[in-house]
């Protein structure tokens, strides 16, 4: 895996993103170690394309750490389809019932069913039934 150190381009954290989302991709023994490293490339980056990468592989996660962290660092009405697509298909992953930030998912995911987006309005409406 690359780290952190090796970040400097927009292509070295794209690499990373996608290598933290095969990771996780349902292997969840690797998602503490991944949820820091997404969330310091989220914390840093303007580039759409590695943001949508970071939002999948925190949708990978299936974990309500990660889904915090979108909440914390994605915009929902980010200038990018691609990046309110990927918020709205992660969104859902990982939440039981009875989570704190239920609520919040909630609103984010009804505000992203008016999107000027068709897909994106449409797995917002997909993530409010999994919510």
């Amino acid at each position: 895996m690359l780290h952190e150190g090796k970040m400097a381009t927009t292509a070295d954290r794209l690499a990373l993103a996608r290598e933290l989302a095969e990771a996780v991709n349902g292997q969840p023994e690797n998602v503490p170690d991944a949820l820091p490293r997404l969330a310091g490339i989220l914390a840093i980056e303007t580039n759409p394309e590695v943001i949508t990468e970071a939002v999948v592989a925190l949708g990978f996660a299936g974990d309500h750490r990660a889904v915090q962290l979108i909440l914390d660092h994605v915009r929902v009405d980010h200038p990018n389809a691609g990046v309110r697509l990927a918020v709205a298909r992660a969104l859902p992953g990982g939440l039981e019932p009875d989570n704190p930030i239920r609520d919040t998912v909630i609103e984010a995911l009804i505000t992203l069913t008016a999107d000027e987006n068709s897909d994106v309005r449409d797995w917002a409406c997909h993530g409010l039934g999994l919510v």
